[in-house]
C-alpha cells in the first residue's frame, strides 16, 4: 500500500464539504481536511485572475487515485 494525497480546490467550503463527504463515504479516502478561505491566482484567457477557494486534502492510497478522480 502506498499513500498518496490528492489537492482538490473547489468554488466554496459547502462544495469541498460535499465532495469530501462523498469520497470518505465511497470508501476512496481514509480522511479529507477542509481549508477555506484559500486565494488563487491563474492565467486564464491571458489575464491573471484571483478568486477565492476552497482546498480539500483527501488521504488515499495510491491504487485508489483514479477511482478517486473519477468520483470527483
Amino acid at each position: 500500500m502506498t499513500p498518496a494525497i490528492a489537492y482538490v480546490t473547489t468554488a466554496d467550503r459547502d462544495e469541498a464539504i460535499a465532495i469530501g463527504r462523498a469520497v470518505v463515504e465511497a470508501r476512496l479516502a481514509a480522511s479529507v481536511n477542509v481549508l477555506p478561505g484559500a486565494t488563487s491566482f491563474y492565467c486564464w484567457e491571458g489575464e491573471v485572475k484571483e478568486s477565492a477557494e476552497a482546498v480539500l486534502v483527501c488521504k488515499t492510497r495510491d491504487d485508489l487515485v483514479d477511482a478517486l478522480i473519477e468520483k470527483i
